[in-house]
């Protein structure tokens, strides 16, 4: 006999899942058990195998299992319901739904070949990252565009392979790495303190932080239009900041900062998701008659050096904010000033510079606001920093900050 298929079937299977037949079928049990106990295990095995031979699985019957389908898993009017009734109904034991899906199910090639297929993703090799970033650049030698996508943490695992598979042979792999900053709940093992550092410091390594949810958006498109080497976009744990979100994702251009705001005394220089954050001390800042710029570097690697120039060459004080730890963009920024010469001036033209990162711990998890605050790295934080730098005295500091 061939399998039931069809609508009658799928009605049947959603009839046989309804708390309306459930509660038919436990009263009809009860009242076999009024009988003696063969005459009782007769019927309810007649009954069982009935059923069976009109929705099929007798044999998971026997096993045990309470038996719905088969189901159209193509089909979501006949899926759902079903699903639903078994959610919300308790038949006493373990439910089987059996639901038939065809392989490739919109997709032609797949439809039609029998041994490839079968799933389309991105590559899944589990916990094994170091020959994720291998396989990577095997990719990309190839003319694929791979995108490694790991945690922040995870990817120490594989710097070995990052710097002798990637780099060295300048392979445009494209390495998504979330968990970037600090984590929350997940604590110190997942929070991601280190990429910024020890990917910085690869030659021909881009390296680029997203402030908010569409600037992600803008650099995926951002990493797969890029051939000239390894790029890596750094993201957060956790939910995005609220901001509109573009269509499509149009490429940046490779390191160029932008500024949010103008100002004259204060330059705040943010690298990442403390961009909100800066936003926000420089308007405390201004509400005391510090006039403060807000730019957001969007690179860590390559530098935007014009706009770190101008920054430097048009404000008393330059603060840089990252979510990384020392070593990082920080550092990067303060090279390159060196290098120019920023800081051979005396007296009241010399360029007051600070770096602010992760403190030298590891931080142990906590809310998020909290974590930030433990850091350093919220807007009290870098006003605090700002007056400290300008010689403001304590109880100013207090005041404005309140």
């Amino acid at each position: 006999i061939a399998p039931p298929v069809g609508a009658m079937s799928a009605y049947l299977a959603r009839l046989g899942a309804t708390r309306t037949y459930l509660k038919l079928r436990d009263f009809g049990k009860q009242l076999t058990r009024q009988l003696p106990v063969r005459v009782d295990r007769a019927i309810t095995r007649a009954v069982e195998h009935a059923r069976g031979y009109v929705t099929g699985g007798t044999l998971f019957e026997e096993l045990g299992f309470y038996y719905v389908g088969p189901i159209d898993g193509h089909n979501l009017d006949h899926l759902l319901p079903v699903l639903k009734n078994v959610r919300d109904t308790d038949v006493g034991g373990p439910v089987l739904i059996h639901v038939v899906t065809q392989k490739g199910k919109g997709y032609a090639p797949a439809e039609s070949a029998e041994d490839k297929y079968h799933g389309v993703n991105t590559f899944d090799v589990g916990i094994a990252e170091q020959h994720a970033v291998t396989f990577a650049a095997g990719l990309a030698t190839e003319g694929y565009k791979p995108f490694c996508a790991i945690y922040s943490t995870f990817l120490q695992r594989a710097y070995d392979q990052v710097v002798h598979d990637v780099s060295i042979q300048k392979l445009p792999v494209r390495f998504a790495i979330d968990r970037a900053g600090l984590v929350g709940a997940d604590g110190a093992t997942h929070a991601g303190s280190f990429d910024i550092a020890y990917l910085g410091c690869l030659p021909d390594m881009a390296i680029m932080a997203a402030a908010d949810e569409a600037e992600l958006v803008h650099m995926v498109a951002t990493a797969a239009a890029y051939n000239d080497g390894p790029i890596a976009f750094r993201y957060p744990r956790g939910e995005g900041v609220g901001v509109d979100m573009p269509e499509f994702g149009v490429p940046l251009k490779i390191g160029k900062g932008r500024v949010m705001r103008e100002g004259t005394r204060v330059a705040l220089l943010s690298l990442g998701t403390r961009l909100g954050e800066a936003l926000k001390a420089a308007e405390m800042l201004a509400a005391h008659g510090l006039s403060t710029s807000v730019a957001d570097a969007r690179f860590a690697k390559p530098l935007d050096r014009d706009l770190i120039r101008r920054l430097a060459a048009n404000h008393e004080v330059l603060i840089t904010i990252e979510e990384g730890s020392v070593g990082g963009f920080g550092s990067f920024v303060m090279q390159a000033l060196a290098e120019d010469g920023a800081f051979d001036g005396t007296g009241a033209t010399a360029l007051k510079f600070r770096s602010m990162v992760l403190p030298d711990i590891y931080l142990d998890h906590d809310k998020p606001d909290r974590l930030y605050a433990q850091a350093g790295l919220d807007a009290r934080a870098i006003v605090a920093k700002v007056l400290g730098v300008l010689g403001r005295s304590e109880d100013a500091a207090t005041s404005l900050i309140a």
